[in-house]
């Protein structure tokens, strides 16, 4: 993915080129990876009415991936998996779906870590996708708890811990995570022993692949098929992408049965 286009602005707020960025570095990468993900799906309308971290970090990074229900975990295993995945490099979201105690409803917060503090109480370490622009989390283990104070400065240093409560980045126990987000995404660090191979079909029309079957279009579609296989034993991932924009392309003569021509 070649990424030579203009990248997104709005100048009606301030500041709003950063927004999604660590306020001190100002960073380039996160808007340079969500223009290649809008360029993926054509267009920047299509990334923000069809996102899901689990998906862009699938096709971004061209590995797998995976999620889980937190109810399904106790909060041991939780801090367990998000360690493995912490130590292999995964890309790691988070759904916050209570929208309590600073927290935002039905937001996706990047897992940055699980820890151990020096008082044995295990953490999870999470950003506000808003950044500076992002309230944080207020309960148990919040950027100015006093608790903090009773944690050894060798534990806090490690774990990257700072009283700001401006940045986006908090704490909370693996408890209160279980409570407060519903289900994890992570995708497979590509650095690894991961292969890629991909294909794209365009233009394929109604005059390539096999007849449909379905009551969406029956015998006036085609689907292209793909025969995998492999001369080892190995865990494959398949995943197929659709446009939406695209991939149902109407003709812009053709005229809805509301009228409205598209």
């Amino acid at each position: 993915m070649v990424v030579d286009d203009l990248i997104d602005y709005d100048p009606t707020y301030l500041d709003t080129f950063y927004m999604w960025t660590n306020p001190n570095t100002k960073a380039l990468w996160p808007q340079i990876l969500q223009k290649a993900a809008a360029k993926l799906l054509t267009n920047y309308d299509a990334l923000e009415n069809y996102d899901d971290p689990l998906e862009r970090g699938m096709q971004i990074l061209g590995t797998g991936g995976n999620w889980w229900y937190t109810s399904s975990y106790t909060a041991a295993s939780i801090s367990t998996n998000l360690t493995s995945y912490q130590t292999a490099g995964n890309i790691v979201t988070a759904m916050c779906g209570n929208g309590v105690n600073g927290l935002g409803a039905n937001l996706y917060y990047t897992v940055l870590g699980s820890y151990t503090l020096s008082n044995k109480i295990k953490v999870i370490k999470l950003r506000n996708p808003y950044g500076i622009y992002g309230s944080e989390w207020t309960g148990a283990y919040n950027d100015a708890d006093p608790i903090w104070a009773t944690i050894s400065a060798s534990s806090k240093t490690s774990v990257g811990y700072t009283n700001n409560s401006t940045d986006g980045v908090f704490f909370m126990t693996n408890t209160d995570f279980k409570t407060n987000f519903s289900w994890v995404d992570y995708s497979y660090n590509p650095k690894t022993t991961w292969k890629q191979a991909y294909w794209l079909a365009l233009g394929d029309g109604n005059t390539v692949g096999t007849t449909g079957t379905t009551s969406y279009c029956g015998p006036t579609c085609k689907r292209t098929t793909f025969d995998v296989t492999s001369t080892v034993a190995q865990s494959l991932y398949i995943s197929a992408s659709l446009a939406d924009y695209s991939q149902y392309y109407q003709d812009p003569c053709t005229q809805g049965a509301d009228g409205a021509t598209w």
